[in-house]
């Protein structure tokens, strides 16, 4: 190519590049946006977009256990009667589950497996805590409860009780879903 018509090719390029303007249609315009509004129907009650933090952290919950290849592993419903052990030391009135340690006739199969619930399908259910006396599927329960607890909120992994455990208790900590 010669140069006139190199420099030819090059100005209608910069031409073409000139009456873009790239990115125009972001800018604000040194305006403040509003607010994003919510799309509410309230005859029926209808919300467009995540409603609250618990919904929040139940997606991020959900895109954990897919992350970890568990989303189609089976849920425990309210229905089902099972123990499962919890994380060491409970604070306060939250609990990480563990593993499914007792089930009964019809899920046995589930023994042994990681302890997933269906997501707040067992709020308002009365459970008991326990200890047992060593860590591993088999259990001896060393001191149970006077008084159950009810579930206040559940996630697939957690539930959150009412009240707090009994205190000075040793043991490995377990929940029984009656």
């Amino acid at each position: 190519m010669d140069t006139k018509r190199l420099s030819e090719v090059f100005a209608d390029l910069r031409n073409l590049l000139a009456s873009s303007n790239s990115g125009r249609q972001w800018a604000t315009g040194g305006r403040i946006r509003e607010q994003a509004k919510s799309a509410v129907v309230p005859s029926q009650g209808y919300y467009y977009g995540v409603s609250g933090d618990e919904e929040i952290k139940m997606i991020a919950e959900e895109s954990q256990l897919a992350a970890l290849g568990l989303q189609n592993e089976p849920r425990l419903r309210r229905r089902n009667n099972f123990a499962c052990s919890t994380h060491g030391e409970a604070t306060g009135t939250r609990f990480e589950l563990n593993q499914v340690l007792q089930t009964e006739q019809g899920i046995d199969w589930m023994r042994g497996r990681r302890c997933l619930l269906e997501q707040g399908a067992h709020v308002g259910r009365k459970v008991t805590l326990a200890h047992k006396e060593m860590d591993g599927l088999t259990y001896t329960v060393i001191r149970k409860s006077r008084h159950k607890r009810t579930i206040v909120a559940n996630g697939a992994t957690w539930v959150t009780l009412d009240r707090e455990p009994d205190k000075y208790v040793t043991g490995y900590p377990i929940i029984i879903f009656e």
